[in-house]
Order: structure tokens, then sequence, then C-alpha cells
């Protein structure tokens, strides 16, 4: 009998060591799959992202800092009403300039677009053409650029991120709200 009692307990230790295995498991698989929704709390476009998916219903899922997918621009594209094709990895520049040229605003003079583009870390002093977007791009509110250890960049050469195509949406829709 005492025999049977042992294994009896040994085997309600096993139960609950497996419960708390099983446990685990889910908690690890619940923070996986949340992970990104927590992410966005701390994460730099946090505020944009927020008004995107309370005011627009869109959510920009996934790792926020990786590029942008052809998916997402296409969804977000249509978001906004830019009728343009997606990219593999789009650069900001291109994002740029899809969105300055879609908007009937006045354009800048070079002199103008230098002026508005001086702060940045990667100015382009004969990119003439690429400066006018930029220079509008800054002067409405699209372009704010990145902080680095070189200083505020445009990185304009960079593919758009998923946080930023976000964000950027955003923005112009305000854009073009206050054109309205």
């Amino acid at each position: 009998m005492t025999f049977f009692w042992a294994l009896q307990l040994k085997n309600k230790g096993a139960k609950k060591l497996k419960k708390k295995v099983v446990s685990l498991i889910l908690v690890l698989a619940l923070c996986l799959f949340t992970n990104n929704v927590v992410a966005v709390e701390g994460h730099w476009a946090a505020g944009d992202l927020y008004i995107l998916k309370e005011i627009y219903k869109f959510e920009v899922i996934g790792n926020l800092d990786e590029p942008a997918d052809k998916a997402l621009q296409e969804e977000v594209f249509k978001l906004i009403g830019l009728k343009k094709r997606p990219r593999h990895e789009m650069l900001r520049f291109r994002i740029f300039y899809y969105m300055v040229e879609s908007l009937p605003i006045e354009k800048l003079g070079d002199e103008e677009c230098n002026e508005m583009l001086q702060d940045f870390a990667d100015f382009c002093d004969y990119c003439k053409k690429n400066n006018r977007t930029l220079g509008m791009a800054k002067k409405i509110g699209l372009l704010r650029g990145r902080k680095t250890v070189e200083g505020l960049v445009m990185a304009i050469d960079k593919p758009v991120t998923k946080a930023e195509l976000g964000v950027l949406a955003v923005r112009y829709l305000k854009v073009k709200e206050t054109l309205k």
C-alpha cells in the first residue's frame, strides 16, 4: 500500500509539473504573438501609429523597423489615395516624391529648397531635382528626418520601414485635409 501511495504522489507531482510547463509555454506563445503590439508603446512612431489605428482603422503589424513589404505599401497607398504601384524595398525618397507630386501645392524654387534642407547632414548640393521634392516635403511637414550620431539625416537612399510608412501616411492625410 505504501508503494502505491508513493506512486500516486509522484504522479501528482508530475501532473503539477506538466501543468506548469504547459502554462509557461502558453505564456511564452502569447508574448511572442503580442510582442508587436507591446513594442509599439515604446516605439518612436507609437503616436502616429495609434492615430492610424484609431482614426483611420488601419493597423501596421509586424516588426515596425523592417522594410515595408509590397502588400503594406499597397494597403497604405489605397488608404491615402495614391495610385502608385508598390516596389520591393521602396526607398524613402520615392515615397516623398509620390506624396509631394500628388498634392496641389505651389512648388518652391531651388534656393528655398536648399535652405529648407541645410540642417540635414546628408544634404546633397548638386541633387537639384531631388532637393525640390525633399524641400517641399520638409515645408509641408512630411519630412522631419532621423536623428543619428552624424546629426539629422534624410536617409533617402534607405528602404522605408513599416513604421515610417505608417507615420508618413498620417502626415500625408493631415496635409491633404488642410488643403481642402
